[in-house]
C-alpha cells in the first residue's frame, strides 16, 4: 500500500530504525506492505515535535492528536504537525476589559483563559503561532471576544462573555475586521484566484452567514482552460460559492440546484494520486477528529461542458 508522509516542520522519518529521508511540505511517498504494521519515527530537527506510532489499522482509525490521516481509498496520506510552541511557559498577548482578564500564553500547549467576575474559561489548542491579538466588538448588541493566533493563516476564535463564556465562532480566515460586526476574508490558490468575503450576524448562540461576496482574478477566462482542467475550476467555483453554470452542458444545467447535495460538504479537491485512475477528480471530506476521507468523481466534458459525472467506485 501507498503512504505519503508530510510535516508542517522540518524533520526526518525512520521506519523500523532505518533513515528514509527527510520530511516537509513536500510528500515524501513510501510503499510499505500491509501486513507490516512497522515502527514509525518522525523526528523534528528543531528538537520538539517527535511523533512515534505504530503503523496499523488501530493507528489509522484514531490517530494521535499531533498527526492528521486521510484515507486516500488505496493509500494512506500522513501529515505530522507541530502543536507546541515549546515547554517553558510565555505569553503570547494578554488583555484587561472592564469586564474581563483573557490570556494567551503556552505553557506545555498554546492555551487560552478567560475570566470574568462570574465565569472561568479555558481551553487548549492545537496551534502554533507567532503571535495573538485580543479584542473585544459588539455583533448585534452581542458583546463578544475576538482571539486571533497567528500562523501562515489567522486562526480566528470568538467567545461570547454573557451569561456563561463560550466559544461560538471558530475559522482560518486570511484577514477580518470587527468594525461593523464580523466580516472575514478568505484567499483561495485555486485556478480562479477566489476571493470569498462573508458577513456574519450573531443571534446571541451562534453565528451565520448574512451575506458572502465572491470575486476572482480578472485574467480567470473559462473559456481558455484545457479540457482536463474544467472540472477542477467547476469544482473550485462549486466550493467557494461562485457562478457555476458556465461549466454545465444543458442536461446537467438542468439539476444544477442538485449538485450541492450530490457532492456534499467536501473541503477541497485534488487530483488523484498513482494508484487510481487517471480521469478521477478526488473530493476531501472531514470523517472525523484528524481523519479525513478522499471520494473520487469522473467527469465527461463535450464541447468544453460537463455533460456527465458519476461517483467512481
Amino acid at each position: 500500500m501507498y503512504f505519503y508522509f508530510s510535516s508542517n516542520y522540518p524533520a526526518v522519518i525512520k521506519i523500523n530504525g532505518i533513515f528514509y529521508g527527510t520530511l516537509d511540505s513536500v510528500v515524501k511517498t513510501l510503499r510499505i506492505e500491509d501486513d507490516l504494521c512497522p515502527y514509525i519515527e518522525i523526528c523534528s530537527l528543531k528538537g520538539d515535535g517527535n511523533v512515534n506510532f505504530i503503523l496499523n489499522q488501530e493507528f489509522l482509525s484514531c490517530p494521535h492528536e499531533s498527526v492528521c490521516v486521510t484515507d486516500l481509498k488505496g493509500g494512506y496520506l500522513i501529515k505530522v504537525f507541530q502543536t507546541r510552541i515549546s515547554s517553558d511557559f510565555s505569553i503570547l498577548a494578554q488583555e484587561k476589559f472592564e469586564n474581563a482578564l483573557v490570556t494567551v500564553f503556552n505553557e506545555n500547549g498554546l492555551k487560552i483563559s478567560i475570566e470574568t467576575t462570574n465565569d472561568f474559561y479555558a481551553e487548549t489548542l492545537k496551534v502554533c503561532p507567532t503571535s495573538a491579538s485580543i479584542k473585544k466588538f459588539f455583533c448585534e448588541q452581542n458583546e463578544l471576544i475576538a482571539i486571533s493566533l497567528i500562523a501562515q493563516k489567522t486562526f480566528l476564535n470568538v467567545y461570547t462573555l454573557n451569561p456563561k463564556i463560550k466559544k461560538v465562532f471558530m475559522r482560518e480566515v486570511d484577514e477580518y475586521s470587527l468594525e461593523n460586526g464580523l466580516e472575514t476574508v478568505e484567499n483561495h490558490k485555486d485556478i480562479a484566484k477566489h476571493v470569498v468575503t462573508s458577513c456574519w450576524s450573531f443571534n446571541g448562540e451562534n453565528f451565520t452567514t448574512n451575506s458572502t461576496r465572491v470575486k476572482k482574478s480578472e485574467h480567470f477566462n473559462p473559456d481558455l482552460l484545457p479540457d482536463k482542467i474544467i472540472p477542477y475550476a467547476f469544482l473550485e467555483a462549486l466550493l467557494t460559492g461562485d457562478e457555476i453554470n458556465c461549466f454545465l452542458g444543458s442536461n446537467v444545467l438542468e439539476n444544477a440546484d442538485k449538485l450541492p447535495g450530490f457532492f456534499g460538504n467536501f473541503l477541497g479537491i485534488m487530483p488523484p494520486p498513482t494508484f487510481r485512475k487517471r480521469e478521477e477528480i478526488g473530493l476531501l471530506y472531514s470523517a472525523s477528529n484528524n481523519r479525513y476521507s478522499v471520494e473520487y468523481y469522473i467527469f465527461d466534458v463535450i464541447d468544453r461542458k460537463i455533460c456527465n459525472i458519476k461517483k467512481a467506485d
